[in-house]
């Protein structure tokens, strides 16, 4: 019978790293969606402070996405040991 290997620090990282891009993609995408479809009503209501507050968070969103690696690292960063951040920065450099 073979023995399963434990996988490496590293390896948890990566695959923690994966799941909140993953996560946070899909959050952010279904927000979007969410204006889109919400547009029209809040445009047809005179709602312009909520249009303002779309319009900027929507390119908040869009900067984000172009920079979800680094947004995702920042997001764990609070939670990791000191090695783990360290192994985590190398990880998103080597990259």
């Amino acid at each position: 019978m073979s023995s399963r290997q434990q996988p490496s620090t590293r390896q948890k990282l990566e695959k923690i790293h994966e799941n909140i891009v993953v996560a946070l993609g899909v959050v952010i995408g279904v927000v979007l969606v969410g204006y889109f479809f919400s547009y029209a009503m809040l445009t047809d209501r005179g709602r312009s402070e909520a249009l303002w507050f779309e319009a900027v968070s929507a390119v908040l969103f869009v900067f984000i996405l172009f920079h979800i690696k680094r947004v995702a690292a920042w997001l764990m960063m609070p939670f990791l040991s000191k090695g783990s951040r360290e192994i985590l920065r190398h990880l998103y450099i080597s990259k």
